[in-house]
């Protein structure tokens, strides 16, 4: 069993928790936690850690929305260190949630692996998708 953190700029944490409850219903063991404008990283790192904290002993799982971006290398430099039962997967969108709530009652390695699936497979070219499935329906005129 893991908890799920979720880190962001700004609000957009929040707003993706919302979405994802709204969709899958409230979810325990799940926090939302965004830097906000003029915030230091410190500051943040501080309410990420307690959040951590708050989980105890259990494995905790944070998604965050963009890599290389500062709520993400904040934890990954002052959080995954100090705890070793924490993983995080970047790129965060609204699927990757709502499945990872749904896979919170297992192994967090597990969810890790299909998690970084499911949020790639999420990305499709609409365009592309909608010609190619027109273009089968074509000839059945």
């Amino acid at each position: 069993m893991f908890k799920i953190i979720i880190i962001s700029h700004g609000l957009l944490a929040k707003e993706i928790l919302n979405s994802a409850q709204m969709i899958a219903g409230k979810q325990e063991n799940t926090q939302a936690i965004g830097l906000v404008e003029g915030q230091s990283p410190e500051s943040f790192a501080e309410n990420v850690e307690n959040a951590v904290r708050q989980c105890g002993t259990d494995d905790v799982l944070i998604l965050s929305d963009l890599y290389g971006g500062t709520p993400c290398n904040t934890v990954a430099m002052k959080i995954l260190p100090k705890y070793k039962n924490s993983e995080m997967l970047t790129g965060m969108n609204l699927s990757m949630v709502i499945e990872a709530y749904s896979m919170s009652k297992g192994n967090i390695k597990d969810a890790v692996n299909e998690l970084s699936g499911i949020g790639k497979d999420d990305i499709v070219d609409m365009r592309k998708e909608f010609d190619a499935k027109s273009s089968c329906t074509d000839g059945d005129e």
